[in-house]
């Protein structure tokens, strides 16, 4: 599972619709290992460049029911990309009602919130179909479970819940737990404390059953989800863990995400606990992160940028921003560097979510 950064809610919605988890979770498929029959991830990298012609083919071959699993996949993938709703939904359609359990539906470019109504109202009716059809198929509840994510989050989490009971040793379902509970954290500006711990709880469960390979990419959501729950030491270590074993691991996609975000959280504590200087330096090493997938799309996380902003430390703010350049080199950077030097505070946008 993708991590975010700091209070990052993964319900947020990118310019062009998708969420900004769907999004990020595609980056990240582009340089993974894959590992489910067919080549998802595979089949991900051709839509990207697919033209208007090789859609066109990709149509007959599905009308032909040549090949129709993968085609459709690719097609529904293309048409979401471009924001072609209407031509996507049929695609969703045929493969939730043919393939409900595969693994190319757990995740996916689509919300199918947007999806024309009668689309989005059959989809939800195939979906519950199955669910009372086959309620001991834990990957139905989880490829469900991501269709509900976006239009009835509730439904998603009781899926997710019933999934982590028939398969209580897996750590995917208190991953996922996790996540959706954040999400439900966030009210605006302030927290949810109730659902902040339940994310937490989600977290350390899924780090309690992770082979210690695998913590890796847990650690930062975990750290996330313990800093907005205040459970400050359980952030300070898993922030810590994240750093150590990002050295540790080979290089990889998420070292980047783990370095920047890593040292942000380690921030925000200093900041808690007055250490101001400490603060700055921890921004600094975030903004000498690599980069990542991510971090190259979407851009730098600027929430601890704005708290030290909002205290007065500029010079230092400016240089994260410099930083910042040598994997982000956007024009949105070189705006707020003239707006900090003018003695303005920025509107970061996004960005204090990313």
């Amino acid at each position: 599972m993708v991590v975010l950064g700091p209070y990052a809610s993964t319900c947020e919605k990118s310019p062009g619709g998708l969420s900004h988890l769907k999004v990020i979770l595609a980056c990240a498929a582009l340089i993974s290992t894959a590992h489910a029959e067919p080549n998802k991830h595979e089949l991900l990298l051709q839509t990207f460049s697919m033209s208007v012609q090789d859609a066109a083919k990709l149509e007959d071959q599905a009308r032909a029911g040549n090949d129709e699993l993968i085609a459709r996949y690719k097609l529904l993938h293309y048409y979401s990309r471009n924001q072609k709703y209407a031509e996507a939904g049929p695609h969703y359609l045929w493969l939730v009602e043919n393939h409900p359990a595969s693994s190319l539906l757990d995740w996916i470019m689509l919300d199918i919130e947007e999806l024309p109504s009668a689309n989005r109202e059959r989809a939800i009716e195939l979906w519950e179909k199955h669910i009372a059809n086959e309620s001991a198929n834990v990957n139905i509840m989880e490829n469900a479970a991501w269709a509900f994510q976006s239009i009835n989050p509730p439904r998603a989490i009781e899926l997710l819940e019933k999934a982590a009971k028939l398969d209580p040793k897996n750590p995917e379902w208190h991953q996922q737990l996790g996540r959706l509970y954040f999400c439900e954290a966030r009210e605006g500006d302030s927290i949810n404390a109730t659902e902040a711990k339940r994310s937490f709880a989600a977290y350390e469960q899924a780090l309690a059953l992770s082979k210690p390979a695998d913590r890796f990419n847990i650690l930062e959501n975990a750290a996330n989800a313990a800093l907005v729950a205040g459970e400050l030491d359980k952030a300070r270590q898993h922030a810590n863990e994240l750093l150590d074993r990002a050295v540790e691991a080979p290089p990889g996609w998420n070292y980047g995400n783990a370095v920047h975000h890593g040292n942000l959280i380690l921030g925000h504590l200093a900041l808690r606990d007055g250490r101001i200087e400490e603060a700055e330096e921890f921004l600094l090493r975030a903004g000498k992160t690599p980069g990542s997938p991510q971090l190259n799309s979407f851009g730098p996380n600027m929430r601890l940028a704005l708290e030290l902003l909002q205290k007065g430390r500029r010079d230092r703010v400016v240089e994260y921003f410099r930083l910042c350049q040598g994997f982000w080199n956007r024009p949105e950077l070189g705006a707020w560097i003239k707006t900090v030097e003018s003695g303005g505070i920025p509107d970061f946008g996004a960005n204090l979510d990313y």
